[in-house]
């Protein structure tokens, strides 16, 4: 959690911060909002912390602080079937056997992502979230084009 948080710390010191004060869009995949819910699922089932208590002190961290007060205009957030990313995952060529692929972490993780913890907690501050469902079968080109599609639609509502 501290790594992260002092790499955060550095990328938006040194690049997003800039390039959001010159007017760029900057579009990322994992952030802080990830941190929020892989290190306290991580902290509960393999270390025996209470989740809060991580949560707490992962948003205190001074990198995670600092890319807070940067607040997203848009969060896409996928809500995948646990089998179905499983599935996914099997079909990779890679395998790295990550803490964060195992089913049981894929279940705890997915209990937050649907908990409206998250939403709870940007659309407060104003950010726009957008779920993205994804279905049996279904594989990742549609992924890609729905998240483009949700990408356009925002940008345009931007414009409108």
């Amino acid at each position: 959690a501290y790594g992260y948080s002092l790499d955060r710390e550095i990328l938006f010191t040194e690049l997003i911060q800039p390039a959001i004060e010159a007017g760029v869009y900057v579009i990322l995949d994992r952030s802080v909002l990830t941190t929020q819910v892989y290190q306290p699922v991580q902290g509960e089932m393999f270390e025996g912390y209470d989740s809060e208590h991580i949560l707490g002190l992962v948003r205190g961290l001074p990198g995670n602080q600092f890319e807070m007060e940067f607040v997203p205009g848009l969060i896409i957030l996928p809500d995948v079937d646990v089998n179905i990313a499983q599935s996914r995952l099997k079909d990779r060529d890679k395998e790295d056997d990550a803490l964060f692929e195992k089913h049981n972490f894929q279940v705890e993780i997915a209990k937050v992502y649907s908990s409206g913890r998250i939403e709870d907690w940007y659309s407060r501050r104003g950010t726009k979230i957008v779920h993205m469902s994804q279905n049996e079968g279904e594989g990742p080109e549609v992924t890609q084009k729905r998240t483009l599609e949700i990408w356009e639609n925002y940008f345009d509502s931007l414009k409108g």
